[in-house]
């Protein structure tokens, strides 16, 4: 998977979520307190980037505890990026249009153009760090230390799913065919125990089928200025000594973690 297909994967779905970011590459094991840097991140204060890119974790690296708070289990998720994607579900023992029956449910999946995201996850449940005030206060002192990069972002929030489906057209002829494994009647992707196996694809980029154990979307919290909700680092220009002179001066007045 080129990083080309990660940058069209984590641009669709944060543009949805938008305070959210996607894992990539899809199946990588995130941690809250992991830390890293916005690989993409843009020249403008506010240009945060949208793949993150870990580092190590704040307990690790830096012996800092916090407590984990679990959100609402068994929530569904699902989108497309752009108009284009049809779905069409195929009861069991449903007459199909080429006339025979359907031995089992299945779900055709077509896209009428190029880099088209497909997304759903089912079984999902949010966990994220309990107080995140404290730990702002802890990157504080690390800052204050000089052991903070003001580059840094923080993994403050973690969406855990049992089932997750992701496709991403090729061309604008992409389609795909799944079918349900066992007894069902009926494909609802919302049922986190549903097993699909996919019977044929074309020109499809991406092709993760009802994969359990994915972690899809994180939160990201960073050292912002509280003068303009941006990160803080481009604010602090000139020689090394004048950004710590800047940022020790800053840390007391306008500077917070939040999430970005």
């Amino acid at each position: 998977m080129s990083d080309d297909l990660g940058e069209v994967w984590c641009k669709a779905l944060h543009r949805h979520f938008v305070n959210r970011y996607a894992v990539w590459p899809l199946g990588e094991d995130i941690k809250l307190g992991d830390f890293g840097v916005m690989v993409d991140e843009g020249p403008w204060p506010w240009s945060n980037g949208t793949l993150f890119s870990r580092s190590s974790n704040l307990t690790d690296h830096f012996g800092i505890k916090f407590n984990e708070r679990k959100g609402k289990p068994n929530e569904f998720m699902e989108f497309t990026s752009a108009e284009g994607v049809s779905a069409k579900f195929t009861a069991k023992g449903a007459m199909k249009p080429n006339g025979a029956t359907a031995i089992k449910a299945s779900l055709d999946i077509s896209f009428s153009s190029k880099n088209v995201v497909y997304f759903a996850s089912a079984g999902c449940q949010m966990n994220s760090i309990d107080d995140q005030v404290a730990l702002g206060e802890e990157i504080r002192k690390l800052m204050k230390a000089g052991r903070w990069d003001h580059h840094w972002v923080v993994v403050t929030e973690i969406t855990n799913a049992e089932k997750t489906t992701a496709l991403i057209s090729l061309s604008s002829d992409a389609s795909m065919s799944l079918e349900a494994s066992g007894n069902v009647d009926v494909i609802k992707l919302a049922d986190a125990s549903l097993t699909l196996n996919y019977t044929s694809y074309s020109n499809t980029a991406l092709n993760v089928v009802a994969s359990p154990g994915f972690q899809p979307l994180i939160g990201l919290s960073k050292m912002l200025s509280l003068a303009s909700d941006t990160p803080m680092g481009p604010y602090f220009v000139g020689s090394a000594k004048v950004q710590k002179d800047a940022m020790h001066d800053s840390l007391h007045k306008d500077i917070y973690f939040g999430r970005i």
